[in-house]
């Protein structure tokens, strides 16, 4: 059974940390040891002391993002029935679990979005999909984000795009710094549709297509464009 919120939050879930993640650092410890009979000690502690204090550097980083927000949400009404309730505590431990695997400034903001708008939010709040989008912000790349914006700002322009060539050339257009390749841009792409974020209709022309369309009647190409969903998603990055 599952022990009730009612102090501080931070000794709150160090007192909840799970007894297996101690029970794999042991088990790591000895084959290390195992297998550098000479420098296994040695190994375990640069790796091990290196490990804690990387975690610990950004739980710190993202205790401090969420000072910053709350103090511009001063005047907010905290959701006191949200805090009661066990959700509360699933969407903070997943949250810290997801802020030690951040390393990335923007990453960490939108973290620290997701999670105040869930104490300052609204009562009937989807903590499913709070979870959802937490898991979203540590396994999404740098440039899927840069895609997610980048459809959000050229809505138009995705409109009947056809092929994967098209809209390609339009992204690295605008981001020229960017030396992305075809086949890790569609990879993302297609992960990003994998998650909803995205849709692509019927799917885009490959690159190596060499399919010619003919169609009797009026024809509409596949268009790029964000979900509903991926559009909430990017809410959290933008704001």
């Amino acid at each position: 059974m599952k022990e009730k919120y009612n102090g501080d939050i931070f000794e709150y879930l160090n007192s909840n940390i799970p007894i297996v993640q101690e029970t794999i650092i042991s088990l790591l410890k000895t084959k290390i040891n195992l297998a550098f009979p000479v420098g296994g000690q040695i190994v375990n502690e640069f790796l091990f002391e290196l490990g804690n204090r990387i975690k610990q550097n950004r739980i710190n980083d993202f205790v401090e993002e969420l000072g910053h927000r709350t103090t511009q949400l001063e005047f907010k009404i905290l959701n006191n029935d949200f805090i009661s309730k066990d959700d509360f505590y699933d969407l903070t431990l997943k949250t810290f679990e997801s802020a030690v695997k951040i390393n990335s400034d923007e990453k960490r903001k939108a973290l620290a979005n997701i999670y105040i708008s869930s104490i300052y939010g609204k009562n009937d709040l989807d903590t499913d999909l709070q979870l959802l989008f937490t898991d979203f912000i540590v396994t999404i790349s740098p440039i899927q984000i840069l895609i997610l914006k980048f459809l959000n700002k050229n809505e138009e322009q995705m409109i009947e795009i056809a092929s994967y060539e098209n809209y390609y050339n339009k992204f690295i257009l605008s981001h020229e710094n960017n030396n992305l390749n075809k086949d890790l841009f569609k990879l993302y792409n297609t992960d990003l549709e994998t998650k909803s974020l995205i849709s692509m209709g019927a799917g885009l022309e490959n690159f190596d297509s060499t399919q010619v369309l003919r169609a009797l009647a009026p024809h509409k190409e596949p268009s790029v464009k964000l979900t509903t969903l991926g559009l909430e998603f990017l809410y959290y990055l933008n704001e």
